[in-house]
């Protein structure tokens, strides 16, 4: 979760503002559908290849629930498709590059079914984000900024995340809570609070 907030276009505070309150019945996380990026945070585990990365991302339950997931990254030199040929998907395409000592991945091409963030914080189908990623010993640091001038005054750039790694060989990726939607026939209310 991000600790600034999305500026949105005047037009769209009311939006946000009633997903936020609806949140029970709105948020995707409570439909079991994943969390698309950037809220889905930096990946619990890389995998790196010549040509590809590949982010594996834990399942989360609790109140909301996301389905474990992964994301297969290009880091083969390709550009982006054009947009008007991509079906939008929660994750996007994605693709990779190296900055120096940081991996930067540039990702178009969404549904606008998932959230930046908790709080009804909505997007288009033309959101832009842009991820690095730096290592530094064993701290990695994920910085993201997202663009969307459909419903976004400016980009929102989110506060750098710093995870340690896991020095461990041998270690292994704890299992997921299952993914189940919650019964919101039986809700009393569909607001969060």
């Amino acid at each position: 979760m991000a600790t600034n907030k999305p500026l949105y276009k005047p037009q769209y505070w009311e939006t946000v503002k009633k997903l936020d309150q609806d949140s029970n019945i709105a948020d995707p996380g409570f439909n079991c559908m994943p969390p698309g990026i950037p809220r889905s945070g930096p990946p619990a585990q890389i995998l790196q290849t010549k040509d590809q990365l590949i982010f594996l991302y834990l399942g989360v339950g609790g109140a909301t629930a996301f389905p474990a997931t992964y994301r297969v990254i290009p880091i083969d030199g390709r550009t982006h498709t054009n947009l008007n040929d991509l079906d939008g998907t929660w994750f996007g395409e994605s693709i990779g590059r190296w900055e120096g000592d940081t991996m930067v991945i540039d990702s178009i091409g969404f549904n606008s079914s998932s959230w930046l963030d908790t709080g009804g914080y909505f997007h288009s189908e033309n959101l832009h984000v842009v991820e690095k990623f730096t290592r530094n010993g064993n701290t990695l640091t994920w910085q993201v900024t997202s663009e969307d001038p459909d419903v976004l005054l400016k980009p929102w750039v989110w506060e750098p995340r710093t995870v340690r790694l896991n020095p461990d060989p041998k270690a292994v990726l704890p299992e997921s809570l299952p993914c189940s939607e919650r019964d919101h026939l039986h809700y009393a209310t569909k607001e969060h609070h």
